[in-house]
């Protein structure tokens, strides 16, 4: 059985994580003389902890999942959405449920996603510790790309240590790419604005991606394209 998974997230809403940066961040090593330290606090903090709130989107430590897509096999794509204003735990329960329930008796044998080592699965696993939740069954907690539970996308074209978008190996393998008016940069403005219906479509779109990106890696029956070659 395998799951095709992908997550969009968003900066951390909590209260209190200006405050904490405020008192955690430190100026650059590399400001040695003290006026140059004070004038560092005086015109250059501020946008620190901006940049470090805004950050937060990338990890699980800080940053909240809005909105998570996945399938099963060739089978149909599920969104797991979280509007405006409800629990991240509740919305993290219906996942862990729904997916349950898709399972039944089965077992997922393998994870695949784009960069799903380490992000997709690493957000997912500190989420539901930080919000209680108990985690999916079978989830892998810290995974190697190159573990046999997860097939990563990223890691298998680009090999350990390197890297490649997802839009970039869509192009490569003349795969369709993802729509531009919307990118995991600008999903949480597309929050705020209320944007609901178009992330939901965006991650969905983006398991479809991933399972044809993984087809074509596996030769799964995947139409290859036709490549146009210049007569000599």
């Amino acid at each position: 059985m395998i799951c095709f998974i992908d997550i969009e997230t968003i900066k951390s809403t909590r209260t209190d994580l200006t405050e904490h940066f405020n008192k955690t961040i430190k100026p650059p090593g590399n400001i040695k003389k003290k006026e140059s330290i004070d004038a560092w606090w005086k015109d250059k903090s501020g946008i620190a902890v901006k940049e470090s709130l805004d950050k937060t989107s990338l990890s699980g430590d800080f940053g909240e999942i809005i909105s998570i897509s996945y399938a099963l096999n060739d089978g149909a794509v599920n969104n797991v959405f979280r509007y405006q204003g409800e629990s991240e735990s509740i919305f993290l329960n219906g996942f862990a449920m729904g997916l349950s329930k898709d399972l039944g008796q089965r077992k997922i044998d393998q994870w695949v996603g784009h960069n799903v080592a380490a992000f997709d699965l690493p957000f997912i696993y500190k989420r539901c510790i930080i919000n209680g939740v108990t985690l999916p069954d079978g989830l892998p907690v810290n995974p190697n790309p190159w573990d046999k539970k997860v097939f990563d996308t990223m890691f298998e074209w680009a090999g350990r240590g390197n890297r490649i978008s997802q839009d970039n190996l869509c192009f490569i393998l003349g795969i369709e790419q993802k729509p531009s008016d919307i990118s995991g940069a600008n999903v949480g403005q597309h929050y705020i604005d209320g944007n609901f219906e178009k992330i939901i479509n965006y991650n969905n779109y983006d398991v479809e991606t991933i399972r044809r990106i993984y087809n074509r890696m596996n030769f799964n029956n995947e139409v290859v394209p036709a490549i146009d070659v210049a007569e000599s």
